[in-house]
């Protein structure tokens, strides 16, 4: 929903999903994203990937300012993939970041890391241009479970995320401010360049 600055709604629509993020571009369209059970309503035609994947897939949608939708698609592979964070930088790209247990449909060819690590969920991230298609994508994680929970693009292009972790390895880079397993849960954070590869990330 849009409301102006009165908090009078300028207009309101349904979408078949759990929204989790929500993202402005500077010419004021927005972007949604989440995650969906649901085979139909999510992806427009033409989109990058228009059909469910599996049980379960995250999505991306833009809309325009006055509440139509420009494109969406869905985002996964053949097992359950959610959360779905959703960010967008000056040049119009889109992030989106979440959490994955697919083996397939996420990471494209020289990846900073192109296989899933976990036996349950690992952190996804992949980069879409703003017509929806996808210029890179990433799983990122250790042998236990990692969710990815937010993304966040800095003035010169690179992306932040965040999010929590079980796994004792696989997460921290050499000489991050901490290397070494907590317990329990711990949380993380990494930095990306704009070609996907990470450059440090700490727990």
């Amino acid at each position: 929903a849009k409301f102006n600055s009165s908090m009078v709604r300028s207009w309101g629509t349904y979408y078949n999903g759990v929204v989790i993020g929500i993202a402005c571009y500077l010419n004021n369209d927005i972007y949604i994203s989440g995650s969906t059970a649901v085979a139909t309503g999510i992806a427009s035609t033409g989109a990058y990937q228009t059909a469910l994947g599996g049980s379960q897939d995250c999505f991306v949608a833009r809309f325009s300012a006055a509440g139509s939708r420009i494109w969406g698609t869905y985002y996964g592979g053949p097992q359950g993939d959610n959360h779905g964070d959703v960010a967008t930088d000056g040049q119009g790209n889109v992030f989106l970041t979440g959490t994955t247990a697919s083996t397939t449909g996420i990471a494209t060819a020289g990846s900073y890391q192109s296989a899933l690590a976990s036996s349950f969920q690992d952190v996804f991230l992949v980069k879409f241009n703003n017509a929806g298609m996808p210029q890179w994508g990433t799983y990122s994680g250790g042998p236990a479970t990692d969710l990815g929970s937010h993304v966040i693009p800095n003035p010169r292009g690179h992306i932040y995320v965040s999010g929590y972790t079980s796994s004792s390895s696989g997460i921290a880079s050499p000489g991050g401010y901490q290397t070494l397993f907590g317990g329990n849960y711990d949380l993380f954070i990494a930095e990306f360049n704009t070609a996907g590869n990470r450059l440090w990330a700490t727990y």
